[in-house]
């Protein structure tokens, strides 16, 4: 048996449909944190934005995005500011809509 609750985010983290529906994601963030958190007994860094309850968890192409631009201590990335958008992508063969982080300053 596959137990969907196994796949269920914190409620927290940002998506394509926040991004869409949300005003205050839409514009350059501030990262003011950078967190190590298990999701599904993986490790993942969490990005924590200033002024924003939602946090985004760094699939492996936005984590290539942050070390390329601002190499790969961690924390050297707070008070950078990163812009999100929306790619098509592919989830387990179907069309979605990805969040991605676009810009970083």
């Amino acid at each position: 048996m596959i137990n969907a609750n196994d796949f269920k985010t914190n409620g927290k983290t940002i998506n394509a449909q926040k991004l869409t529906e949300r005003k205050e994601l839409q514009v350059p963030l501030i990262i003011t944190d950078v967190r190590e958190e298990k999701l599904n007994d993986k490790n993942k860094l969490t990005l924590v934005f200033g002024g924003v309850q939602d946090t985004l968890v760094l699939n492996q192409t936005n984590l290539k995005v942050m070390i390329d631009a601002k190499g790969p201590d961690a924390s050297k990335w707070i008070t950078s500011t990163v812009t999100l958008t929306l790619i098509p992508s592919r989830y387990n063969g179907q069309p979605v809509q990805s969040v991605f982080i676009s810009k970083v300053n």
